[in-house]
């Protein structure tokens, strides 16, 4: 039996969380997915099991989503990350791709959008 995927979703704001762990249920490789509202929290998570994917927001209180990811990439070196955000700019795109995220997407970001790229950060 193959064990299932992990993302875990970081996320400040619990309605937009909400929505996207729902929106995400459905995948083809059907991951479990836990919430955490902050970058410390999601540290903390981290620290306790492995991960195959984190979907993060970029500006949270404390610790951005940037600095999670570079901080990951010591921890976890195997896991994927997703870097989302409402303050698109070409710094912040070209910080993300630095640190080898999987996948940059400014919001709003289609449903759609974010599920095929999940599924494709899962499936491979």
């Amino acid at each position: 039996m193959t064990k299932k995927k992990s993302v875990l979703l970081v996320e400040d704001d619990h309605n937009v969380a909400l929505v996207l762990r729902d929106g995400l249920t459905d995948l083809d490789v059907a991951p479990e997915i836990e919430i955490v509202a902050s970058g410390e929290e999601a540290l903390q998570r981290m620290a306790h099991r492995d991960w195959d994917l984190v979907l993060t927001d970029h500006r949270m209180p404390g610790m951005t989503g940037l600095d999670l990811i570079e901080t990951l990439k010591t921890l976890a070196p195997a896991t994927r990350t997703i870097l989302i955000t409402a303050y698109d700019s070409a710094e912040l795109e070209q910080a993300a791709n630095r640190l080898n995220v999987y996948r940059y997407m400014p919001k709003p970001i289609p449903l759609s959008d974010l599920k095929r790229v999940v599924q494709s950060a899962l499936s491979n």
